[in-house]
């Protein structure tokens, strides 16, 4: 069953470490939905958790390199999401 993605991003208001340990859904899950959100509010929160060390995965990167080219979303926003995706490509091929 297919969870509502406005219950998913709610958790994306508390901490990331608050909801790995007492979170009760799918962290990735929440984590494509905020970065697929239309919104740049959940996005940021989002980049948050990722700046709090969500761990990071091909598919995810996808979707930050997507966001940092979207003109719609703020440059602040377009511009973390281009540094996080840039930083985990240049460790990955290291």
């Amino acid at each position: 069953m297919l969870k509502n993605p406005s219950s998913l991003v709610a958790l994306l208001e508390k901490e990331f470490l608050w909801a790995k340990e007492f979170g009760n859904q799918n962290l990735e899950e929440t984590i494509i939905a905020g970065l697929n959100w239309e919104t740049h509010y959940w996005n940021d929160c989002t980049l948050d958790w990722i700046d709090q060390g969500f761990p990071l995965n091909e598919k995810i990167v996808l979707l930050l390199e997507s966001i940092s080219q979207d003109k719609r979303k703020p440059q602040k926003t377009r511009h973390r999401a281009f540094s996080i995706s840039k930083r985990w490509r240049r460790n990955e091929n290291t």
